[in-house]
């Protein structure tokens, strides 16, 4: 019994190393807004890119967002377009270099001890 698990798991090795790209969709209707949101992932490459279109069910209005991520030996890079339901558009990009930390700082607050500072 051993044997058989062990050389099916030697099998299977190599599949795992040359896995093609993932798609996985996912189907949204809720009582306002139906659509759907398609995931593809290439491990090997390095790649994902996920596209989600929306339909809101009182006027047909569409609503889409376009979003791809790089992973490279330098880092992550990425960029993405999004449509809203009013038709505007706006579009992004980011670079994150290996090894860089992300400063995340705290969010302001008036200082209520000085009331000549502004937010007091």
């Amino acid at each position: 019994m051993l044997k058989f698990l062990t050389i099916g798991a030697l099998l299977c090795a190599p599949a795992v190393a040359l896995a093609e790209p993932v798609t996985r969709t996912v189907t949204i209707d809720t009582p306002r807004y139906e659509g759907s949101r398609t995931t593809t992932r290439d491990r090997e490459a390095g790649t994902l890119v996920r596209d989600t279109n929306l339909t809101r069910r009182e006027d047909g209005a569409v609503a889409s967002r376009h979003f791809e991520r790089r992973r490279s030996e330098e880092g992550v890079s990425g960029s993405g377009t999004a449509t809203g339901f009013n038709g505007g558009t706006r579009s992004f990009e980011f670079s994150r270099p290996r090894g860089a930390e992300l400063r995340r700082q705290p969010p302001r607050r008036p200082n209520r001890a000085n009331p000549r500072r502004r937010g007091g």
